[in-house]
């Protein structure tokens, strides 16, 4: 590839932003991704050093681990929904239930990516989010999703409209 190929490549890579209390989790995510050919323009370990990074990084997509040293991905996306609007959310959780899909998506994420799944998917799921989509392996029907209560815990703030469709 010439020169002038490589750099529209880096172009149009999916900025992506890491999001992991585990600083090798980080590291095995973004070697994966860079070889996908995304751009991994920032990591944090917290939901409050992803908060001081993002807007200024400007990612297509944060990758958000479920369990962080101060809160959730549920709290981080819906942090961050606020703090950098556009930016779009996927949870890397262990979780598989509706419950948690429910909640991460009111919470403002476009989805999510069991941390036992083959890392196979992670690239065309991060694609997926950046470009505009949802990853839910299940369709939700917008009705449904409309009827559920955005209730919030005390204090928090009512979150944003999701980005995702």
């Amino acid at each position: 590839m010439c020169s002038s190929e490589g750099a529209e490549a880096r172009r149009r890579a999916v900025r992506v932003f890491l999001l992991s209390g585990h600083a090798l989790v980080r590291r095995g995510l973004a070697e994966l991704l860079e070889q996908e050919g995304f751009e991994v323009v920032g990591e944090a370990e917290s939901i409050a050093g992803a908060l001081a990074a993002v807007p200024e990084a400007a990612p297509a997509v944060v990758l958000v681990e479920n369990r962080l040293p101060d809160g959730t991905a549920i709290e981080a996306c819906r942090a961050l929904g606020s703090a950098a609007p556009g930016t779009r959310c996927l949870a890397l959780t262990t979780y598989d239930e509706d419950r948690a899909l429910r909640s991460a998506v009111l919470a403002g994420a476009c989805g999510y990516v069991l941390q036992k799944a083959s890392a196979d998917g992670l690239p065309e799921k991060l694609r997926q989010v950046a470009g505009g989509s949802s990853s839910t392996r299940r369709r939700l029907p917008r009705p449904l999703v409309a009827r559920w209560p955005r209730t919030q815990p005390s204090g928090a703030p009512e979150p944003k409209e999701s980005s995702c469709p």
